[in-house]
């Protein structure tokens, strides 16, 4: 990420949100709603940061731990938040996913802020790069580089698929 300003490959508007007390920004306009957490269904198979799967109006939405996939640590705190986003998986496909996060803060507007590029411990390839918000320094993250294409794809089928019959009962 070269330092520059937000231009057309970045959102101007980002809801932040606490991940191990870090800022995080994630595009305004990839957010579909926010929610508390509540009890997931199992979606076995797939990696750790994969918590399970939210049922939501008839459909099952893969629910992604935001802290454990960018590898920050996974300590004990009271998380309570969900964002439901939509990913592209394709040039013509979205898919909405639930990112666990510690906590969700405002919007901000980053339209005429320099963009820097990121010293941070999260994950590089999901990270925008870094900016100067009300004092506090915000890091973007791409949505769409949160999951491989590939998996985030496997995910939406597998909790779209109704879970096997326990043949014992």
């Amino acid at each position: 990420m070269s330092t520059g300003r937000i231009n057309d490959e970045f959102s101007d508007k980002y809801l932040t949100v606490d991940l191990g007390g870090e800022p995080c920004g994630l595009a305004v306009l990839r957010i579909r709603e926010i929610l508390s957490l509540r009890p997931l269904a199992p979606l076995a198979g797939g990696p750790a940061f994969v918590r399970g799967a939210l049922p939501l109006r008839g459909r099952a939405l893969p629910v992604v731990d935001l802290r454990l996939r960018l590898h920050l640590s996974d300590t004990p705190t009271r998380r309570t938040c969900l964002v439901v986003v939509a990913l592209a998986l394709a040039a013509d496909r979205l898919a909405e996913f639930a990112f666990v996060v510690d906590g969700v803060g405002d919007v901000v507007s980053v339209a005429h802020a320099p963009v820097a590029p990121a010293s941070t411990a999260l994950d590089p390839a999901v990270v925008l790069g870094q900016v100067a918000v009300d004092g506090r320094t915000v890091t973007l993250l791409d949505v769409d580089r949160v999951l491989p294409a590939a998996l985030a794809a496997e995910l939406v089928d597998r909790a779209a698929s109704p879970a096997p019959a326990n043949p014992l009962s």
